[in-house]
């Protein structure tokens, strides 16, 4: 099958991880608070269960070093990320959404991990590592998808029950239709280069610098909807700024998918990425 083709699949996946398992929290906060279900102290003890999934799910991920287990990964985090946004539907209240989106946060890092591992290979080997970066458009892209079917659904007048079952039946039709043509476990998250980090160093310090992009999206990432929300009191403008925020983050990763390849291009990249994350939020 066309590396092309097993790209746009890892791309979807990524929009079904993100956008859906991992995110779908946003656009539903300002609804579970307004319904009485959670107050904003509760909304962000939710949030942070889904961080601490995402993190379990990361650091399971270093594990999976065989095809079976990767692909046990890969495909239970996608079907998970569907399945417990389904069971969402059904939720109400602080502990039964705290549990579901700890374990959403698992299953979207299983799918992030493995995604990576198993497209980034395939792009150089087939000599277009560009469409390799553009896989990560899939998050922003997922986001927005997340945002616009917000809008309509609220615009509807739709409650947060309705959004959950929209966000899961889209979640699975974009899964059936990549579950043929994702790429093949062969590369491994435990079978990268040794020579790509001697002995640990440098990870630290990247570990560091990934820590503090991290405050600055998850600031927006959690409570832009709710800010928004409140700022317009509930207005439908409100709702234009998550698929916006999706759509800004996949226009940026094609902006990097530009960049000439090399370690020092990437460097100043990234340092001109991250003073303009902290401009933004500040």
């Amino acid at each position: 099958m066309s590396p092309l083709i097993r790209l746009l699949a890892s791309f979807i996946a990524l929009m079904i991880a993100m956008g859906i398992g991992r995110f779908a929290l946003t656009p539903q906060l300002p609804h579970l608070i307004s319904e009485g279900q959670v107050d904003l102290t509760a909304g962000g003890l939710v949030a942070a269960a889904n961080y601490l999934g995402y993190l379990l799910g990361a650091l399971d991920a270093m594990f999976a070093r065989r095809p079976p287990q990767v692909r046990l990964r890969l495909l239970g985090g996608l079907w998970l990320c569907v399945l417990l946004t389904l069971a969402s539907f059904w939720a109400w209240g602080f502990w039964p959404h705290l549990l579901l989106r700890f374990g959403t946060g698992v299953a979207s890092a299983w799918v992030l991990v493995m995604i990576t591992a198993l497209s980034q290979p395939l792009a150089l080997a087939a000599g277009r590592p560009r469409l390799g970066a553009l896989v990560f458009a899939g998050p922003g892209l997922g986001i927005m998808l997340t945002g616009l079917l917000a809008l309509g659904s609220n615009l509807l007048g739709h409650d947060s029950a309705d959004l959950w079952l929209l966000y899961a039946a889209a979640g699975l039709l974009m899964l059936l239709a990549v579950l043929p043509i994702l790429p093949p476990p062969t590369t491994t998250p435990g079978s990268t280069r040794q020579d790509a980090v001697s002995n640990g160093q440098g990870i630290g310090r990247l570990g560091l610098v990934y820590g503090l992009y991290g405050v600055g999206y998850i600031i927006p990432a959690t409570f832009l909807s709710q800010m928004a929300s409140a700022r317009f009191q509930g207005q439908w403008q409100a709702d234009l700024f998550w698929p916006g925020f999706g759509l800004a983050a996949a226009l940026g990763v094609a902006l990097v998918s530009l960049r000439r390849h090399t370690p020092d291009g990437t460097r100043q990249w990234l340092i001109a990425t991250l003073w303009l994350q902290a401009a933004g939020v500040f």
